[in-house]
Formats: C-alpha cells, sequence, structure tokens
C-alpha cells in the first residue's frame, strides 16, 4: 500500500503584515486568516468581544489581549481584499470566518482574485452550507468543534462539509479513521508542541494548524 502523503502545515492567525509576510517567505502551503465584518466590510480580523467588562475594564482587556495574542492588526484592521492581493497566489488560503450572512460577498472576492486552493472554515455551519452551494470548489471544514463528535459524519454531511476542524487534545486515531472512512478530512488545532505534532500527523491528520509552523513544517520535510 502506497504511503500516505503527509498533512499540509496551516499557519495559524496570520491576521498581521508581518506575520502574513514572514510566513509567505517561508513557504507555508496554507495561511490561515480570520475574516469579520467592520462597517459593513470583510476585514482580517479575529476580535474578542469584551463589551460585558465594562467601558473601562473592557478597554483595558482588549488592549491587553492585543499585546499579549499579537496576532490581530493592533491598529484598524485592513481590508479582506487587500490579503487576498498580497498573498497573490504564493500560498493557499484558510479563511475562518468568524461572522454570518457574508457568504455571498466572500465567494465574490475568492472568485474574483483566483484564491487558491483554498479552505473556509467557521462555527456557523449554516454559512458553511451555503458557501459550498454557491462554490463546490472551495473546502469547507466545520470550524471550532471543541468536543469529540459522536458522529462526525453526521455533522460533516448536515453542513455540505468536506471536513472537520478539531481542538487538538479531542482527536484520537479512531477519529481520524471514522473521518476517512467518510471521505472527510480532518484538521487539527492549534498544535505547537513537536512531540504532539508528531503524534498528530502519525495518526493521519490531514491539516495541523499552528502558531510555529517554521518548526512543524520541518516534520513533514
Amino acid at each position: 500500500m502506497a504511503k500516505p502523503p503527509g498533512p499540509l502545515i496551516v499557519a495559524h492567525k496570520a491576521n498581521r503584515p508581518s506575520l502574513l509576510r514572514k510566513y509567505l517567505s517561508l513557504k507555508v502551503p496554507l495561511l490561515e486568516i480570520d475574516v469579520n465584518v467592520e462597517r459593513g466590510n470583510l476585514v482580517v480580523l479575529h476580535g474578542v468581544d469584551f463589551s460585558d467588562y465594562g467601558a473601562v475594564r473592557g478597554w483595558i482587556m482588549k488592549w491587553g489581549y492585543l499585546i499579549m495574542e499579537h496576532r490581530d492588526p493592533l491598529w484598524r484592521p485592513a481590508p479582506l481584499e487587500d490579503y487576498l492581493s498580497a498573498v497573490g497566489g504564493r500560498a493557499g488560503l484558510w479563511l475562518d470566518l468568524k461572522c454570518r450572512n457574508v457568504g455571498r460577498e466572500l465567494v465574490k472576492l475568492v472568485r474574483e482574485y483566483g484564491v487558491s486552493p483554498v479552505v473556509v472554515s467557521s462555527a456557523f455551519h449554516e454559512e458553511l452550507k451555503a458557501i459550498k452551494e454557491m462554490e463546490p470548489s472551495i473546502t469547507t471544514i466545520l470550524g471550532n468543534v471543541m468536543f469529540r463528535p459522536v458522529d462526525v459524519a453526521g455533522m460533516a454531511r448536515a453542513a455540505k462539509a468536506d471536513g472537520v476542524s478539531v481542538e487538538y487534545r479531542y482527536i484520537d486515531r479512531r477519529l481520524v479513521e471514522e473521518a476517512h472512512r467518510e471521505g472527510l478530512k480532518l484538521a487539527a488545532w492549534t498544535v505547537n508542541k513537536v512531540d504532539r505534532a508528531l503524534r498528530l500527523i502519525e495518526m493521519g491528520c490531514d491539516y495541523i494548524i499552528t502558531d510555529v509552523p517554521e518548526k512543524i513544517i520541518k516534520l513533514v520535510k
């Protein structure tokens, strides 16, 4: 039996231009950026809502997050079009959708900029289903799965998705085999330790999402 190809390494949250440039220079196969809406436009921003903590405390927590997490833009987020143009076909893009009711605009931009390969993930599974129906060539992945699915195939079929992105601690060999048996892809996130990445690669995960692609990519090479 032929040995299956290794997983694709995905650079996690390349939301700052400096990170985008770094990962492009490293020739990481897939760059993950977060897609959100600001003032009616698609922008690159993960964002965390601290409004429930009050004005002053929320402001402090927001800036603390931006400085410590150091992956979102410090100032105004850039339009998604700027990132699509900057990548310019030099890498594939993994677009993690943080909002709903923007699928049509997202598909339009993907077509306009000729993004390939492209993966779209989201916790809004109905949004993924709509995107898949509009553009079947886009790989759609159920995102933010922070549990061990009982019926991974049923979840994916309900959203017409091509795979599932699961937090690494909930992945075992049986889950990988279940997904592959149904023709689904399995992504592991967020994997920053080499020994952990090795175990997931050996299990057969299709994507390894990481903050340190410069380390993990060497395991595949």
